[in-house]
């Protein structure tokens, strides 16, 4: 069944909590994660931060963006792209597949940019399915610091 509307949960427990969807292998969500799973018919998950003004008058100049995003889900499909963009703009070297094979290890990336910004630029962290959304459901754990 095909669905148009990306799907977002969040666990910010401090542990890590397994699923056993419908007698498929457990989908384990990492702690403090954000799960993103995208739509049917090429609609992507996308989590926008917006930077906010600097407390005080002014504005940041940069934005130090640490992360790991997995595909959390190792019970069929074809995988996910993810990307990272700089106000729409994708960052150099910020795309690519994950794929977790059925019963193997989780497919993970850790991604580590440090971008010039200004008040109310985006940085979007981005899922898009492959040839099909089923079995695309995506963590992302981390941080952004300001300066």
């Amino acid at each position: 069944m095909q669905n148009d509307v990306p799907i977002f949960a969040r666990h910010n427990n401090l542990q890590q909590w397994t699923s056993v969807p419908n007698g498929h292998p457990a989908i384990t969500i990492p702690v403090k994660s954000l799960i993103m799973h995208p739509g049917g018919n090429g609609v992507r998950a996308v989590l926008t931060f917006l930077v906010p003004p600097k407390l005080g008058g002014g504005s940041y100049q940069s934005a130090s963006f640490r992360a790991q995003i997995t595909d959390i889900d190792p019970n069929g499909g074809d995988g996910v792209t993810r990307s990272i963009e700089h106000n729409g703009v994708l960052l150099p070297g910020a795309t690519g597949t994950l794929f977790s094979p059925v019963g193997g290890p989780l497919a993970t990336t850790p991604l580590t940019y440090t971008i010039p910004v200004t008040t109310n630029d985006t940085i979007n962290v981005v899922v898009d399915a492959n040839a099909n959304e089923n079995f695309d459901s995506t963590a992302i754990t981390g941080l952004i610091d300001l300066n």
